[in-house]
Protein backbone atom coordinates (compact mmCIF):
# COMPACT_ATOMS: atom_id res chain seq x y z
CA UNK A 1 0.00 0.00 0.00
CA UNK A 2 1.55 3.57 -1.33
CA UNK A 3 2.59 5.47 1.86
CA UNK A 4 0.03 8.74 2.22
CA UNK A 5 1.43 12.06 1.99
CA UNK A 6 1.60 14.50 5.16
CA UNK A 7 -0.56 17.41 3.89
CA UNK A 8 -0.59 20.15 6.19
CA UNK A 9 -3.07 23.53 5.74
CA UNK A 10 -0.86 26.13 5.68
CA UNK A 11 2.87 27.34 4.82
CA UNK A 12 3.73 28.91 8.79
CA UNK A 13 1.91 29.13 12.07
CA UNK A 14 1.93 30.48 15.47
CA UNK A 15 3.19 27.76 17.67
CA UNK A 16 0.50 27.50 19.69
CA UNK A 17 -1.53 26.16 16.36
CA UNK A 18 1.39 24.22 15.32
CA UNK A 19 1.60 22.04 18.94
CA UNK A 20 -2.61 22.22 18.65
CA UNK A 21 -2.01 20.43 15.28
CA UNK A 22 0.59 17.88 16.64
CA UNK A 23 -1.26 17.21 19.80
CA UNK A 24 1.62 18.42 21.79
CA UNK A 25 2.49 21.38 24.29
CA UNK A 26 3.84 24.82 22.55
CA UNK A 27 6.99 23.88 25.00
CA UNK A 28 7.49 20.54 23.59
CA UNK A 29 8.53 23.12 20.68
CA UNK A 30 10.43 25.21 22.48
CA UNK A 31 12.30 22.04 23.97
CA UNK A 32 13.23 20.85 20.37
CA UNK A 33 14.36 24.34 19.47
CA UNK A 34 16.26 24.77 21.89
CA UNK A 35 17.98 21.14 21.20
CA UNK A 36 18.55 22.70 17.26
CA UNK A 37 15.93 20.57 15.71
CA UNK A 38 13.17 22.56 14.67
CA UNK A 39 13.80 26.92 13.83
CA UNK A 40 11.28 28.52 16.11
CA UNK A 41 10.93 32.32 14.05
CA UNK A 42 9.19 35.71 14.78
CA UNK A 43 7.54 37.71 12.30
CA UNK A 44 8.99 40.93 11.59
CA UNK A 45 7.07 43.88 10.16
CA UNK A 46 9.57 46.45 8.21
CA UNK A 47 12.17 45.97 11.13
CA UNK A 48 15.16 48.71 10.60
CA UNK A 49 18.29 46.27 10.73
CA UNK A 50 21.62 46.15 10.44
CA UNK A 51 22.31 43.30 8.08
CA UNK A 52 25.88 41.67 8.15
CA UNK A 53 27.10 39.97 5.12
CA UNK A 54 29.82 37.66 4.48
CA UNK A 55 31.17 37.90 1.17
CA UNK A 56 33.58 40.62 -0.82
CA UNK A 57 31.35 43.37 -2.42
CA UNK A 58 31.40 42.21 -6.00
CA UNK A 59 29.94 39.11 -4.68
CA UNK A 60 27.09 40.91 -3.59
CA UNK A 61 26.20 42.41 -6.44
CA UNK A 62 25.51 39.63 -7.78
CA UNK A 63 24.07 37.75 -5.35
CA UNK A 64 21.45 40.68 -5.08
CA UNK A 65 20.67 40.99 -8.98
CA UNK A 66 19.99 37.06 -8.53
CA UNK A 67 17.43 37.48 -5.68
CA UNK A 68 13.41 37.17 -6.22
CA UNK A 69 10.82 39.96 -5.64
CA UNK A 70 8.48 38.13 -2.87
CA UNK A 71 4.97 38.75 -4.81
CA UNK A 72 3.26 36.71 -2.49
CA UNK A 73 4.31 39.20 0.56
CA UNK A 74 2.71 42.17 1.11
CA UNK A 75 6.00 44.50 0.73
CA UNK A 76 6.51 48.02 1.37
CA UNK A 77 8.99 48.56 -1.33
CA UNK A 78 10.03 47.00 -5.03
CA UNK A 79 13.38 46.74 -3.22
CA UNK A 80 11.96 43.88 -1.29
CA UNK A 81 13.64 40.48 -1.99
CA UNK A 82 13.06 37.04 -0.58
CA UNK A 83 16.38 35.73 1.05
CA UNK A 84 14.46 32.53 1.59
CA UNK A 85 11.39 31.18 1.39
CA UNK A 86 9.74 33.11 4.14
CA UNK A 87 12.51 35.73 5.35
CA UNK A 88 12.57 39.17 3.49
CA UNK A 89 14.99 41.95 3.23
CA UNK A 90 13.82 45.55 1.91
CA UNK A 91 16.92 46.41 0.69
CA UNK A 92 16.96 50.41 1.35
CA UNK A 93 17.44 52.81 3.69
CA UNK A 94 14.21 54.47 3.83
CA UNK A 95 15.91 58.26 2.93
CA UNK A 96 13.12 58.57 0.16
CA UNK A 97 12.67 62.09 0.73
CA UNK A 98 16.14 62.73 1.04
CA UNK A 99 17.17 61.25 -2.33
CA UNK A 100 21.17 62.62 -2.13
CA UNK A 101 21.12 60.27 0.67
CA UNK A 102 19.12 57.68 0.03
CA UNK A 103 20.53 53.94 -0.93
CA UNK A 104 19.39 51.16 -2.55
CA UNK A 105 19.72 47.15 -3.74
CA UNK A 106 23.22 46.38 -3.50
CA UNK A 107 24.38 49.90 -2.59
CA UNK A 108 23.13 49.95 0.90
CA UNK A 109 26.28 47.79 2.10
CA UNK A 110 28.43 50.52 2.68
CA UNK A 111 30.61 49.67 6.09
CA UNK A 112 33.61 46.68 6.63
CA UNK A 113 33.28 44.83 9.48
CA UNK A 114 36.66 43.08 10.03
CA UNK A 115 37.69 41.20 6.67
CA UNK A 116 35.60 39.56 4.91
CA UNK A 117 32.47 41.09 5.91
CA UNK A 118 30.32 43.74 5.05
CA UNK A 119 27.38 45.74 7.00
CA UNK A 120 24.08 47.52 5.48
CA UNK A 121 21.23 48.93 6.76
CA UNK A 122 17.69 47.67 5.59
CA UNK A 123 14.20 46.60 6.75
CA UNK A 124 13.60 42.89 7.50
CA UNK A 125 10.32 41.44 6.80
CA UNK A 126 8.41 38.07 7.58
CA UNK A 127 9.90 34.98 9.25
CA UNK A 128 13.49 35.25 10.84
CA UNK A 129 14.70 32.63 13.00
CA UNK A 130 15.48 33.02 16.78
CA UNK A 131 18.51 30.95 18.14
CA UNK A 132 17.95 28.45 20.86
CA UNK A 133 19.68 29.99 23.17
CA UNK A 134 17.25 32.59 23.27
CA UNK A 135 15.01 30.35 24.90
CA UNK A 136 13.92 29.17 28.70
CA UNK A 137 11.95 26.50 29.85
CA UNK A 138 9.21 28.31 30.72
CA UNK A 139 7.60 31.49 28.27
CA UNK A 140 7.33 34.50 28.56
CA UNK A 141 11.50 34.98 27.66
CA UNK A 142 11.94 38.53 29.21
CA UNK A 143 15.10 40.68 28.03
CA UNK A 144 15.00 39.24 24.31
CA UNK A 145 17.64 39.66 22.48
CA UNK A 146 16.45 40.94 18.90
CA UNK A 147 19.67 39.35 16.85
CA UNK A 148 18.05 37.01 13.84
CA UNK A 149 19.09 35.32 11.23
CA UNK A 150 16.93 34.24 7.97
CA UNK A 151 14.45 30.99 8.62
CA UNK A 152 14.82 28.08 6.49
CA UNK A 153 18.15 28.85 5.38
CA UNK A 154 19.16 26.15 2.51
CA UNK A 155 21.60 26.28 -0.34
CA UNK A 156 23.58 29.41 0.33
CA UNK A 157 23.01 32.48 1.86
CA UNK A 158 25.42 36.02 2.86
CA UNK A 159 23.22 37.03 5.15
CA UNK A 160 25.04 35.56 8.99
CA UNK A 161 22.67 37.75 11.35
CA UNK A 162 20.56 41.09 11.28
CA UNK A 163 20.35 43.12 14.26
CA UNK A 164 18.53 46.34 15.63
CA UNK A 165 19.74 49.63 13.26
CA UNK A 166 19.26 52.56 15.82
CA UNK A 167 22.25 51.46 18.70
CA UNK A 168 25.24 51.06 15.33
CA UNK A 169 23.48 54.58 14.05
CA UNK A 170 23.80 56.27 17.11
CA UNK A 171 27.30 55.30 18.11
CA UNK A 172 28.24 56.77 14.72
CA UNK A 173 26.92 59.34 15.45
CA UNK A 174 28.36 60.05 18.70
CA UNK A 175 26.16 58.67 20.87
CA UNK A 176 26.07 56.04 24.01
CA UNK A 177 25.78 52.76 22.28
CA UNK A 178 23.22 51.18 24.06
CA UNK A 179 20.55 47.71 22.95
CA UNK A 180 19.15 47.97 26.47
CA UNK A 181 15.87 49.67 24.98
CA UNK A 182 15.68 46.78 22.34
CA UNK A 183 15.36 44.11 24.35
CA UNK A 184 11.81 42.90 24.98
CA UNK A 185 9.12 40.02 26.23
CA UNK A 186 7.72 37.31 24.01
CA UNK A 187 5.58 34.64 24.87
CA UNK A 188 4.14 31.99 22.56
CA UNK A 189 1.74 34.17 20.36
CA UNK A 190 5.06 35.94 19.21
CA UNK A 191 6.33 32.72 17.94
CA UNK A 192 6.12 31.17 14.66
CA UNK A 193 6.96 27.57 13.23
CA UNK A 194 7.01 26.38 9.35
CA UNK A 195 5.25 23.39 7.86
CA UNK A 196 8.88 22.14 7.06
CA UNK A 197 9.24 21.43 10.92
CA UNK A 198 5.84 20.43 11.92
CA UNK A 199 6.38 17.51 8.57
CA UNK A 200 9.57 16.57 10.26
CA UNK A 201 8.14 15.94 13.11
CA UNK A 202 5.19 14.30 11.87
CA UNK A 203 7.44 12.11 9.71
CA UNK A 204 9.28 10.91 12.58
CA UNK A 205 5.56 9.55 14.21
CA UNK A 206 6.49 12.44 17.13
CA UNK A 207 9.51 10.70 18.04
CA UNK A 208 11.52 13.59 19.28
CA UNK A 209 14.87 11.75 19.90
CA UNK A 210 15.11 10.26 16.05
CA UNK A 211 14.85 14.01 15.16
CA UNK A 212 18.29 14.51 13.44
CA UNK A 213 19.41 18.16 14.69
CA UNK A 214 19.50 20.69 12.23
CA UNK A 215 23.07 20.56 11.20
CA UNK A 216 22.93 17.58 9.88
CA UNK A 217 19.80 17.79 7.32
CA UNK A 218 19.80 19.53 3.95
CA UNK A 219 16.85 22.42 4.65
CA UNK A 220 14.92 23.53 1.67
CA UNK A 221 16.67 26.40 -0.51
CA UNK A 222 14.39 29.35 -2.24
CA UNK A 223 11.55 27.36 -4.75
CA UNK A 224 12.30 26.85 -8.15
CA UNK A 225 9.46 25.00 -9.44
CA UNK A 226 7.80 27.90 -11.12
CA UNK A 227 7.97 30.70 -14.00
CA UNK A 228 11.11 33.22 -14.51
CA UNK A 229 10.83 36.57 -12.98
CA UNK A 230 12.57 39.18 -15.42
CA UNK A 231 13.87 41.16 -12.26
CA UNK A 232 17.48 41.53 -14.10
CA UNK A 233 16.69 39.76 -17.39
CA UNK A 234 20.25 39.81 -17.77
CA UNK A 235 21.27 38.02 -14.59
CA UNK A 236 17.72 35.92 -14.79
CA UNK A 237 18.99 34.41 -18.16
CA UNK A 238 23.00 33.75 -16.68
CA UNK A 239 21.62 31.90 -13.63
CA UNK A 240 18.28 30.85 -14.76
CA UNK A 241 16.41 31.84 -11.73
CA UNK A 242 13.13 31.15 -10.85
CA UNK A 243 10.16 32.86 -8.98
CA UNK A 244 9.64 31.80 -5.67
CA UNK A 245 6.57 30.22 -4.97
CA UNK A 246 5.15 28.83 -1.42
Amino acid sequence: MAEKEIKIPFSYCRLSRGASFLGVEPSDLINLAIENKIEISMMLKRFHCRILLREDFSDVKDWYSSLYFPRTFNSMSGQTRAITNHSFIEFTNGRYFEPDKLLSGSDIFTEQESKGFLVGYGFALGLWRVMPDQFESSLPVKDFFPGFFPCLTGGETPVIQILPAQPFIDQANGKRFNFDPYEFEAGYDDLWVTNYDIKRLMESGLDFDKLPMLNDIERPDLDSDSKIVLINAQKVQKKNMHEMNY
